[in-house]
């Protein structure tokens, strides 16, 4: 135990999870290592959930719960950030659950040299643990190497771009004020882990242990954005674009600039596609081409076999 404040911090967005909160809070509790800090994040809910928050605070001392008009889960997860008090942090989701030894795994590769770690999990899909890829091994990377790790789809399950299976140096987050885009209600995790990197000076630390239990279940907006185009759709694409930007801010490879880009451009088409399906949207398609063709000119659309997304560029912007 850290004799000197928290050791970590653990921040978790709570909106209408009455129903899983209580399982999520005591996987905290029953954690082997206790110098930590549960910080809860109450959106706003419309459900018992405050009230489930406020009575686990009342009987430990180590939760905290901040009540707030919902926001969305950026909004909730910039708020618990910004009342962290650790060394390190952990941003898991409150209707998913930790392994009772996460913390002490993780925190015994939480070393000088090291900025950020990663770990496995499992998934629960309807009630039932998935087969799932193995993760890579256990290993210590650059965050050049590490960038070109996470761009490879399908990725392993220690090597990813989700926030919730891992630990960052609060104090990175801290000094360059790195917070989560509020204006972006998907893949804003995807583009949180990319800021981050972008003010590490250390190693990044994978680890092949599975900690962590991510509940996939058939309700939640990430699934609601695949299917309609809504005014939140904007951060399926222009979260990649922001991410992109950032690899050619950081230097990165060549590799991984590429990856990227193909991901900016097979977002766009899903976009585009959730557009034509939903018949709404149609001012937007301009907007999101006319970003597209910062990263591809008319030549290189060609060169890699879209044609036809070169058709409907032209076509959008020259109506």
């Amino acid at each position: 135990m850290c004799s000197q404040g928290v050791f970590v911090s653990i921040v978790a967005p709570v909106y209408n999870v009455a129903h899983y909160l209580p399982s999520f809070i005591n996987s905290i509790i029953r954690q082997s290592f206790i110098d930590w800090e549960l910080i809860l994040v109450d959106d706003g809910s419309t459900d018992s959930s405050g009230q489930i928050c406020d009575d686990f605070s009342y009987k430990d001392s180590r939760i905290k719960v901040i009540h707030k008009t919902n926001g969305g889960v950026s909004s909730a997860r910039n708020a618990g950030i910004k009342e962290a008090k650790g060394r390190w942090l952990l941003l898991p989701d409150a209707d998913d659950s930790l392994f009772h030894d996460a913390l002490q795994v993780l925190l015994s590769y939480a070393k000088d040299d090291v900025d950020l770690i990663g770990a496995g999990y499992v998934r629960n899909v309807l009630g039932k643990i998935v087969q799932e890829r193995k993760p890579s091994e256990t290993k210590r990377m650059t965050v050049s190497d590490y960038i070109d790790e996470i761009g490879i789809i399908p990725q392993a399950r220690n090597t990813d771009r989700y926030c919730w299976n891992k630990l960052f140096r609060l104090s990175v987050i801290k000094e360059n004020s790195i917070l989560f885009n509020e204006s972006l209600f998907y893949r804003e995790d995807i583009l949180f882990i990319y800021q981050y990197l972008m003010y590490c000076t250390h190693l990044v630390q994978s680890i092949s242990y599975k900690m962590y239990i991510y509940y996939r279940r058939n309700t939640g907006a990430a699934i609601s954005l695949q299917e309609q185009y809504t005014s939140k759709s904007s951060g399926l694409f222009l979260a990649m674009t922001c991410c992109y930007d950032i690899l050619i801010k950081m230097g990165a490879s060549e590799i991984a600039k590429r990856r990227m880009k193909d991901e900016v451009l097979n977002t766009y088409k899903s976009i585009i596609k959730l557009i034509d399906k939903s018949g709404v949207g149609r001012d937007d398609k301009r907007v999101y081409t006319q970003k597209l063709h910062q990263y591809y000119n008319n030549r290189e659309l060609i060169r890699i076999g879209c044609k036809i997304i070169l058709h409907r560029v032209k076509r959008i912007l020259n109506p």
